[in-house]
This record gives C-alpha cells, sequence and structure tokens, in this order.
C-alpha cells in the first residue's frame, strides 16, 4: 500500500519586443491635446511619441460641432445645389405621382436614355475648403490626422464626410433617400456619393477605385460598403456605405467605449504605482527603463504565468511610467463566458487604444482553443504592424501563432508571489478590512498558502467576517488563525473538488499510534515543507533544481498500520486540505485515457494547496516489467508517465 504527496511550483513570464519604425501619432490628436497644437506627422513624431500625454480633459461636444460646421455647411452647399439639379429632372412627374420612389414609371425609362451613360447627373462645382486651415478645431485635426495616417484622398475625406453627417442630424436621410429618388434608400450609396462629388463620366469611372476592398477606406475598415438584405450581387454603384461606429466616436469627440468591445473591454486611468513589493526590484527597473528609453511603439510584452501574481501591477507601471491610460481587453471578463477573439475584435481593439493614445493589455488569449489561439495572435500582429502601440499581452502559458513564427516579444517569467510579497500583501489586504491579526499568523499564512495577489485579498475579505464572532471566542489569535486559514484554503479548494475526495482531517499527533522512528520521520516531513521555502529560496538552491521541487513521501505497510491516518495528521498539521484520489475514476481500459486523468489531477494540485493522497495506489506505482504482449507496453507506459510527473 502506497500513499503520495505532491505538489508543483507555478511558474510564468512575461515578454517586450520590437515592431515598425513608425512611431503611434495618435497621441497628438488624443482628446486632451490643447486645440492649438500641431497635427503630429507619422515620420517626424518619433521623439515625442515616446512619452506621450494622453489623459486629459475631453473637449465638449459643442467644440465638436462647432468644429464640423464649416465642413456641413459646404456639403449643405453641394446637397442643395444638387437638390435643385434633381428637382428640374423629377419636376416632369412630380407634381401629380403618389408613387414617386416607389415605383419605376415609362417616364422614368424614357428620361434614363436621355442621359449619357455614366455621367454623373448631380455633378458640381464648388469652391474646395481647405481643412488644414481650420486648425482650432480638434474635430478637424483629427479628420486630417485620419487622412494623413490612412493616406486618403480629398474624395475619400468627403466621403467620411457624406458618412459622418447623418450621425449630427437626421435631415440628411431624408436629403439623401430624396436624391436618391427612393424614401427606403436613406443611407448613402456609391453611386451618391460620386454623383456629388465627379464632375465627369470619365473622373466617376476612375473614383470606384476608392470603393475597392484594397483601397483606404475599405482596407482600414474606414466605411464598410453593404447591400441591401433583399438584393443579391448587387453592382458596386447600388450598395450603401456607412462609417465604422470607431471613426464616427473618435471624430465627435465620443469618449464612450465602442459597442461591439464593451463586453470584454474597459479604459483605465494611469495610478500612481505604490506597491512596490508586489514586484521584483529587477523587474520594476526593467520595466521603467523599458519605459523611458524605448520608442513607444516598440514595446511588445508577454506577460507569461498564473493569473493575479503582478501582471496588473506590472502594467499599471508600465502605463504610469508612460503617462497612458490603459485599455484591458479580457475575454473572460464574464466569468465562464468566453467571448471569441475575431479579426474583428482585435483589430477593433487596436485601433480603440491607437485612436485614444492607450497602451493595450489583451488578457485571456490562452482561454481559446488552440486554432483560435494562433489564429488571433496572427490577426493581432497584422494590426500592430499597421498602427504601432505599446502592448500587452496577458497568458497563462506560451502563446505560438498558426505559422509558428517568433511573436516578436522578450518574455519574464511570472510565478506564484514569494513568501515576503504575499506577507506585504496579506499585511495590506488585512488592515484594509479592519481584521485584527497578528504577525505571527500573517507569516505563517504567508508561509503554509501559495496563493496569488488576487486571492489574497478574497480570502482578507472572508476574514473581516469573522470578527463579528471573534469577541466570543476564548482565544481570540488562534480563532483569527483558523479562520483565516480556513478562507485560504477556500480560495484554491474547487480545484480539485470534481477530481478527488476531500477527507477532513481531524486526526493529531496524539491519535496516531507509531513507532518513535515513523514518528520522527513524520514530524521532519512537516519540517520539510515549512522550511522548503528557506532553503529554495533565500539559501537559493532553488535556482539549482529545475524539477523535483515538490516533497513526495510513500507509505508502505500491511492494512490497518496507521499510514491513512498518518496522511491525516501531516496534512491537520501542515493545514492542508486532503484529498483521496479514487482509482476508480482515474484508470481506464482504453489506452491514454488513464494519463489524462492524472494529468488533470496533477494540474489542478499544483495551484491547490492540498495533499494528494493515493489510498491503495499499488495499481498505478508498479514496477515496470518485460514487455510480452501490449498490455505490458501500455503498462509500463502508465508508470514512466508517473516516474516523469
Amino acid at each position: 500500500m502506497a500513499k503520495i504527496t505532491k505538489r508543483g511550483q507555478g511558474r510564468g513570464s512575461m515578454a517586450t519586443g520590437n515592431s515598425s519604425a513608425v512611431e503611434m501619432v495618435s497621441v497628438g490628436m488624443e482628446a486632451g491635446v490643447e486645440d492649438n497644437a500641431p497635427i503630429q506627422d507619422p515620420q517626424t513624431c518619433h521623439e515625442k511619441a515616446a512619452r506621450p500625454t494622453s489623459v486629459c480633459t475631453v473637449p465638449s461636444h459643442e467644440q465638436s460641432y462647432a468644429g464640423l460646421l464649416p465642413l456641413l455647411t459646404r456639403l449643405d452647399q453641394r446637397l442643395a445645389a444638387a437638390v435643385g439639379v434633381a428637382e428640374r429632372m423629377f419636376a416632369a412627374r412630380a407634381a401629380g405621382d403618389l408613387y414617386r420612389g416607389l415605383a419605376i414609371s415609362p417616364a422614368d425609362v424614357v428620361a434614363a436614355f436621355g442621359r449619357v451613360p455614366g455621367e454623373p447627373f448631380l455633378s458640381l462645382s464648388l469652391q474646395a475648403y481647405d481643412i488644414a486651415e481650420a486648425t482650432n478645431s480638434l474635430s478637424l485635426r483629427r479628420l486630417l490626422w485620419l487622412q494623413r495616417v490612412y493616406g486618403l484622398t480629398d474624395l475619400d475625406v468627403d466621403v467620411i464626410l457624406i458618412g459622418l453627417a447623418p450621425e449630427i442630424d437626421l435631415r440628411y436621410d431624408r436629403l439623401y433617400g430624396y436624391l436618391q429618388d427612393d424614401v427606403t434608400r436613406k443611407r448613402p450609396s456609391v453611386d451618391l456619393v460620386l454623383n456629388l462629388l465627379c464632375s465627369s463620366s470619365g473622373e466617376k469611372l476612375q473614383q470606384r477605385e476608392r470603393f475597392a476592398p484594397d483601397a483606404p477606406l475599405l482596407h482600414h475598415r474606414l466605411i464598410e460598403v453593404f447591400a441591401e438584405p433583399h438584393h443579391q450581387s448587387p453592382p458596386l454603384l447600388a450598395r450603401f456605405f456607412r462609417l465604422d461606429e470607431q471613426i464616427v466616436r473618435f471624430l465627435l469627440l465620443d469618449d464612450s467605449m465602442d459597442s461591439r468591445l464593451a463586453a470584454i473591454c474597459h479604459m483605465a486611468n494611469p495610478i500612481q504605482y505604490e506597491n512596490d513589493q508586489l514586484l521584483t526590484d529587477e523587474m520594476r527597473q526593467r520595466l521603467q527603463a523599458m519605459a523611458l528609453n524605448q520608442a513607444q511603439s516598440s514595446i511588445r510584452l508577454s506577460f507569461e504565468g498564473p493569473a493575479d501574481c503582478g501582471q496588473v501591477e506590472a502594467t499599471a507601471l508600465l502605463a504610469s511610467t508612460l503617462g497612458l491610460r490603459v485599455l484591458q481587453v479580457d475575454v473572460t471578463r464574464h466569468g465562464a463566458t468566453v467571448v471569441p477573439l475575431t479579426d474583428d475584435v482585435l483589430q477593433t481593439s487596436v485601433r480603440e487604444a491607437w485612436l485614444r493614445g492607450a497602451l493595450l493589455h489583451v488578457k485571456g488569449i490562452d482561454s481559446q482553443t488552440d486554432p483560435s489561439v494562433a489564429k488571433a495572435l496572427d490577426a493581432l500582429w497584422r494590426a500592430l504592424r499597421t498602427m504601432p502601440i505599446p502592448f500587452v499581452m496577458e497568458s497563462e502559458s506560451t502563446c505560438v501563432s498558426a505559422t509558428g513564427k517568433p511573436l516578436g516579444v522578450v518574455t519574464v517569467h511570472f510565478s506564484t508571489p514569494a513568501i515576503a510579497q504575499r506577507q506585504y500583501w496579506w499585511q495590506q489586504c488585512l488592515s484594509q478590512e479592519g481584521v485584527a491579526a497578528d504577525d505571527e499568523v500573517i507569516a505563517m499564512l504567508a508561509q503554509r498558502y501559495r496563493l496569488t495577489f488576487a486571492q489574497i485579498q478574497d480570502a482578507a475579505k472572508t476574514g473581516a467576517a469573522a470578527q463579528w464572532t471573534v469577541a466570543s471566542a476564548t482565544d481570540k489569535n488562534a480563532f483569527m488563525s483558523n479562520h483565516l486559514s480556513a478562507s485560504a484554503k477556500a480560495q484554491t479548494r474547487h480545484l480539485l473538488a470534481k477530481l478527488a475526495l476531500h477527507i477532513e482531517s481531524k486526526r493529531d499527533w496524539q491519535d496516531l499510534v507509531v513507532p518513535v522512528d515513523t514518528g520522527t520521520q513524520l514530524r521532519e516531513i512537516c519540517a520539510q515543507f515549512v522550511h522548503r521555502q528557506q532553503v529554495l529560496d533565500d539559501w537559493g538552491f532553488g535556482q539549482k533544481l529545475s524539477y523535483g521541487k515538490g516533497i513526495n513521501v510513500l507509505f508502505a505497510g500491511p492494512s490497518g498500520t496507521g499510514k491513512t491516518m498518518a496522511a491525516e495528521v501531516v496534512a491537520n498539521e501542515l493545514g492542508l486540505d486532503l484529498y483521496k484520489i479514487d482509482l476508480a475514476s482515474v484508470v481506464s481500459k482504453y489506452i491514454g485515457e488513464t494519463e489524462k486523468n492524472l494529468e488533470k489531477i496533477f494540474t489542478a494540485a499544483e495551484h491547490a494547496n492540498a495533499i494528494l493522497f493515493f489510498d491503495e495506489a499499488d495499481a498505478l506505482f508498479g514496477k515496470r516489467s518485460e514487455v510480452k504482449d501490449s498490455h505490458d507496453r501500455y503498462a509500463n507506459l502508465e508508470i514512466s508517465y508517473l516516474l516523469q510527473k
């Protein structure tokens, strides 16, 4: 008979990398920039982009409207002239035709043959308006900035303005419907835009390319071209277009979150970094040096390791040093619900951070299925090449792109906080909750339970509820110690709840009757657990070991000699949960299933602060034998797997 206890050691990592030489220029267009500040050119803003100031007061919407008013007035002039032309064209049937715009009459057919094919019948010649002269308007400077960074033509800018107008005043919907001689066509069509903006049939044919998939407007997702639901595969001229929601909010100085991102994104202002002990000195200095010395757009970090082990604090430190807000994309924000990371979501997230002048923090990307992760990373990197911004990716495991190519990041591992960090955070959290606990109790909690910062905070909140009953306790210190220990164990108990049977450890040393040597060995096992952090961390032996840092114990002997009771005593002495592994739920007749079941148990136990108890383990932990048939071969594979773990 055998009993084995095994504890794993959590590991993690963080990373930085390089990107395009074009610096992030959205900072100059961010809401808080002074109205008279010049627009930054992508080729000349390298130095300033490294130290942006993007967190400011958002200008009023009155300022936004006042800035766009000259362009809207110019659009009104163009539309008014177009309406005049349309009135002359439609005058023959407008007076008495109740179905104008709803049906095609013979007169419409005759009139159609009277026009030159391809000729823009609403062709106009108006004086151009120089947007660059309107430097006192942030909305216009943002529009000009879009033109510069995306390589838009003047016609493209007019297309954006035509799409933006209905977002400001719905009367433009009625005007567009009138000019298209159809009350149901309230959205501007490609044909309407070309008729309004082109002066000849040749120019109209030439400017069709501005609505091609590889043209800037569509390639950079500034507009969307779509067909009516009931019209399958219409010609390009019959298709409608609308301005992307993100661009609308950007031009109207709307600081609200994009509706496509609201479920998984939120903005956070930079905070003054105060929790110095939550990060190691080496990591803190490295992040600060990177923020101060590297170009902002070249910051590429990948934080890998258990969640809530300092990644949030590291991101806050980086953003605070850069003077940026943080746009956090968390695909597991709503608990178990995982939002698929589609190309559209990732590209929209990157551009949201770019337009806001924010650091992008993507969290939980490895919660997707393996193919989804690879595709999502490829889409993310494509977007970052177009819109270079400071970027942090957080995951528990290493993520690889679909092509298998390096992602251009430097990885630094995050692991479960060390004892000193845990002790500091226990003190901070208990103090914030008003929980009175002695230093000895806090030191015991930090040494005994390997928890993340978030788990410690939750355990402290739970411990605060015990103060209502601590007054009636005889030994208040012992009461709080037991209650806080129970709160700490509850943080990780769920990891093994469905995989093993929890045994309530009630036995102590007085209940155990064993030879003196056996009792001494059991106490030495407990002492090894208590002092192993001192040996591994303080004395540095952990740096020499890449594996084998857990404690494995084999109890051997006839039935009824106290092996199960000894396991309970050890668990009770160490204040850890004891989980009995049910062999019936582990061993499978199907090849490979036993190893999969064991892998689930070991993975869960790695962060569970528990003792694994394999009762009657002879069925698993056998001796490798000579291979005589397939049964022997696969039995040896199981044993080899256990020896490897």
